[in-house]
């Protein structure tokens, strides 16, 4: 199996940034192309264009400090953000950008995220139609 397009759930946790390391470091090896994704959770008394408007400076900022590690790396990548579920978010990007695996770190940023909704490794390494690197801290 080719592992050209390596999608990384990312959330500014430390854990998140030793998969971005891992999976940096394997795309360097194969040439292969990063998706980095970061879902900010919808507020649920704003409607969709709302919440985009509202996350549009914190979207902005995580971007420069998750693009800078990325830019240094040398690989090809690109930066995909969304509001929602960053379950759903991971999935859907995968299906739609026909990620060959999705690496995310075992522990998110938000104690209470994975109390609220389970862990986003887990649901996801449930649910992928590709194969999915879980990377310890």
């Amino acid at each position: 199996m080719k592992f050209d397009r390596i999608l990384i759930g990312i959330d500014g946790s430390d854990s998140a940034q030793a998969a971005a390391r891992w999976a940096v470091d394997l795309a360097g090896q194969l040439g292969a192309h990063v998706m980095a994704v970061h879902g900010f959770p919808r507020h649920p008394l704003l409607s969709g264009d709302t919440n985009d408007d509202l996350y549009a400076e914190e979207q902005r900022e995580f971007a420069d400090e998750w693009c800078t590690p990325l830019e240094e790396s040398g690989v090809d990548y690109e930066l995909i953000m969304g509001v929602g579920d960053p379950r759903d978010l991971l999935l859907s990007v995968a299906v739609r950008e026909h990620a060959d695996m999705i690496v995310v770190g075992n522990r998110g940023r938000s104690p209470v995220v994975e109390l609220m909704l389970g862990s986003v490794a887990g649901y996801v390494s449930h649910h992928s139609p590709v194969p999915v690197v879980i990377v310890r801290t």
